[in-house]
């Protein structure tokens, strides 16, 4: 099982998030877990300066799970817009890579999403 290892080494699990079903299953996970921060990347083509589209969103717990969301795969991209309840949580800090470019703009262009308290 592929993962990410922690300061003594242990493995930590992640998650490939390719189908609409693994997408549900991440979010209620992230859901489940409570989590007081989530951390966020997203990859993006950029055919001009003006038009982009997101390609990849990256999402980390403050619990350690990863999670790398193919949002071109089949049925993923119309299921990107259930994280919206976790990014409109005032109660989780987000951490973006890039809050002041944009992946805010992008995820609220391309799914709806809403990133409140980032």
């Amino acid at each position: 099982q592929p993962g990410t290892a922690d300061e003594e080494g242990n493995i930590l699990p992640w998650m490939l998030v390719d189908t609409r079903e693994k997408m549900e299953a991440c979010v209620k996970e992230i859901v489940d877990s409570h989590p007081s921060e989530l951390a966020f990347d997203l990859e993006m083509h950029n055919v001009s300066k003006y038009m982009q589209i997101t390609c990849l969103l990256q999402l980390c717990t403050d619990q350690g799970k990863d999670y790398v969301i193919d949002v071109l795969a089949p049925g993923v991209w119309d299921a990107v817009s259930l994280l919206s309840p976790i990014f409109a949580d005032p109660n989780i800090v987000k951490i973006g890579h890039c809050i002041g470019g944009m992946d805010v703009p992008s995820l609220h262009r391309d799914f709806g999403i809403f990133v409140v308290n980032a």
